[in-house]
């Protein structure tokens, strides 16, 4: 009797609040690692075209002022054009990655027509009227709800992996550009 008394909150936790629970904490989650993304994918972008404008400048002044002779004696131009060409590709996988319409159209829950309510982008495909309905149907079922929240989960985790690939190929190409324009400066 101790045992079925122990196995009856627990299963109840997971038909009704645990589910919930999980979903908006999950989806909670999602949303705060995508903002994370976007704040680290603007912090390169901002990097790469502060290095880009610092390259142009040093590249079309002509009187460079460096206190030493050796780095007077050097010809910048090869590493300068080296870094501002990885810190331009860098900046666009930045962008690539700030880019939201990685978001399907199919997420949340689809009509007949295969429009999803929940995405914001269709939204202005409906009118009032039709919204409220096509939500009150939405609503009116358990496994509705739930089926949204999942494939909204579903559909963020693959914008958060989406934005995470660009993310780390604009850090990447960062770092090579920065020690590749070191190496040219020291070789050349």
């Amino acid at each position: 009797m101790k045992e079925e008394a122990k196995s009856g909150p627990e299963e109840q936790l997971a038909k009704g609040r645990g589910k919930e629970s999980l979903l908006r904490v999950t989806l909670r989650n999602q949303v705060n690692q995508i903002a994370i993304a976007d704040r680290r994918a603007r912090i390169v972008l901002n990097l790469t075209t502060l290095l880009i404008s610092l390259s142009l400048i040093s590249l079309l002044t002509t009187d460079i002022a460096f206190e030493q002779e050796q780095l007077r004696s050097k010809d910048l131009t090869n590493p300068l054009v080296v870094l501002m060409i990885t810190s331009l590709i860098s900046a666009l996988a930045s962008v690539v990655s700030l880019n939201p319409i990685q978001a399907k159209e199919s997420s949340g829950y689809a009509d007949q027509k295969g429009m999803s309510l929940l995405f914001s982008k269709n939204l202005s495909k409906f009118s009032l009227e039709d919204f409220r309905e096509k939500m009150r149907l939405l609503l009116s079922t358990n496994d509705g709800i739930y089926n949204a929240l999942i494939t909204d989960i579903y559909n963020y985790g693959r914008l958060l992996n989406y934005k995470l690939i660009f993310l780390h190929l604009s850090y990447w190409i960062l770092m090579g550009g920065l020690i590749a324009s070191v190496l040219v400066f020291l070789i050349f």
